[in-house]
């Protein structure tokens, strides 16, 4: 944390025990900002290699609740990242309000909430051609003004989108037509902004999930429902490997791997990463054989994409 609460802060906090008795699915009785825009008049702005399509949500570090079943959390709710975000100038920006709309549950200056609180954004975008997702999630404190600033709080930095990370091999093995596989990610780091308090000691990102699908070609679709995608691993922690699964396919097609993310508060990244080639019925598991071990079978062999 900063420290004690600025008299400011403390005046929000009173309004906010009023918005605690205000009915589920309601925002705050206060206009609580969330700017890119510094309190010396400048903007920074939101970089994506993307088409800027932004899905994404809002919350309370900590009290969020993706689902708002059975207890409302204190998030952007059914409120579109469309409606908290502009392009200007020099590119797409963060202008939201957690009094803007009775869409928004809760409130971050809920009495519930860790005072002082902070917000996280988090922000996905796809590419023009639909085959790689990208992620930004960016936790900032209250101001002295009860705002939650993205610009002056993060350094006047640009906030930069990166490509999700996509799944990795850690031990594979093949046979006729399948191939048994441990899975992980790629480093998680890109895309993430910080400030200081809680946004630094609570872990953004915490937990990532393999999806599968197996076609002909890699799918343009990067949502999780889309394309054929179905889940093939648990929702796994940051840092630990996948269990063990059986990749299977028939001639002709590939088994496609990609990344969803887990946020704080059980959020998930609406979009998945771009693929990983997990298996073909010619060329196997997608990393150089020195990595895991080889079984050579008759019908089977396994090689690098």
């Amino acid at each position: 944390m900063k420290g004690i609460l600025k008299l400011a802060g403390i005046a929000a906090i009173c309004v906010a025990a009023s918005a605690a008795m205000i009915p589920a699915e309601a925002a705050c009785l206060g206009n609580y900002l969330l700017t890119q825009n510094g309190s010396d008049g400048s903007y920074t702005y939101i970089e994506t290699p993307g088409q800027w399509a932004p899905l994404g949500n809002f919350w309370a570090l900590g009290f969020g609740n993706p689902t708002d079943n059975p207890n409302p959390g204190h998030d952007n709710g059914d409120y579109p990242a469309t409606a908290w975000t502009l392009v200007g100038a020099g590119g797409p920006y963060i202008v939201g309000d957690w009094g803007s709309n009775n869409a928004i549950d809760g409130c971050a200056h809920d009495l519930a909430v860790t005072q002082p609180s902070d917000t996280v954004v988090a922000l996905h975008d796809t590419s023009a051609d639909g085959l790689q997702g990208y992620y930004m999630v960016a936790c900032v404190e209250e101001n002295p003004t009860a705002n939650f600033n993205y610009n002056d709080e993060l350094g006047g930095v640009n906030l930069v989108m990166a490509p999700i990370p996509k799944p990795t091999l850690q031990t594979g093995s093949s046979g006729a037509g399948t191939a048994t596989v441990t899975l992980n990610i790629e480093p998680v780091g890109a895309g993430i902004y910080r400030d200081t308090g809680e946004c630094t000691t609570n872990p953004l990102v915490t937990d990532y999930q393999i999806f599968q699908r197996t076609a002909g070609a890699d799918p343009g679709d990067r949502t999780p429902a889309g394309g054929g995608w179905t889940p093939l691993s648990a929702v796994t922690p940051i840092g630990q490997n996948t269990a063990s699964h059986v990749l299977t396919c028939s001639p002709g097609q590939v088994v496609f791997l990609a990344t969803q993310l887990t946020y704080d508060s059980g959020f998930k990244s609406p979009v998945l990463s771009a693929s990983k080639t997990g298996l073909s019925c010619s060329s196997t598991v997608a990393d150089p054989p020195s990595k895991f071990k080889i079984i050579k079978k008759p019908a089977g062999r396994l090689g690098s994409n």
